[in-house]
């Protein structure tokens, strides 16, 4: 009996294209960590998954498909991380348990760093990703919005992105070891900065729940 048979004795089908999934996206992982984006093809894919390309194709269309929906999971897994240590926390924690939480998902494994914030301009598909990521967060950060709505002030629109930025820099600078290692520095200096602008632009009233809201709908993703 091969390998692969051992693998999936006494699985359904839905559970094996499931499972080919799950090594397809980890190999694209992998190869960001050592290659960059540039370096996730579907021959690449196939050789680290050790699967034939006809499952690539089973569940994606190209290496751009491929990217796009491991960064959905990357982001599911932080927002599920971030929706177990919001419970009961004021707004005035919110900023700091949702930095916490971020920077130990990247502390975990700096190869997601890579995906979720390094140069996407290789992969359109990547960038759309990263477009609806930032926008979810300025509306997130801002009173004046809904998560289902892109009406957002112009000055809400301004601080909201410039911590989106802040955040998606600083996540990437980790990663890449510029911060030094100490992780509560990193967090208790991004969260003091953070906290005195949102506070400035009465933005921390309410956070929490649309902190919750905004993690709930990427978690569900």
């Amino acid at each position: 009996m091969t390998t692969a048979r051992k693998r999936w004795a006494g699985t359904t089908a839905d559970e094996r294209q499931a499972d080919r999934r799950r090594r397809l996206l980890d190999a694209a992982l992998d190869i960001v960590g050592t290659d960059g984006l540039s370096g996730v093809t579907v021959r690449e894919v196939c050789r680290r998954a050790e699967l034939n390309p006809r499952y690539f194709y089973e569940n994606f269309d190209t290496p751009d498909d491929v990217l796009g929906a491991l960064h959905d999971r990357l982001y599911a897994e932080a927002a599920q991380r971030t929706i177990g240590h919001l419970d009961g926390v004021p707004d005035g924690e919110v900023v700091r348990t949702v930095m916490t939480a971020t920077f130990a998902h990247l502390a975990d494994d700096p190869r997601r760093a890579r995906v979720l914030f390094g140069d996407s301009t290789q992969s359109p598909v990547l960038a759309a990703r990263r477009r609806d990521a930032v926008g979810l967060l300025i509306r997130t950060i801002a009173p004046s919005s809904s998560l289902a709505s892109d009406e957002v002030s112009p000055t809400d629109t301004v601080v909201s992105a410039m911590i989106a930025g802040a955040v998606s820099e600083l996540g990437l600078s980790w990663s890449e070891g510029r911060l030094g290692d100490d992780l509560n520095l990193v967090i208790d200096k991004s969260t003091s900065v953070m906290e005195s602008i949102l506070a400035h632009a009465d933005i921390l009233d309410g956070i929490h729940d649309r902190a919750v809201g905004a993690a709930t709908s990427l978690a569900a993703d």
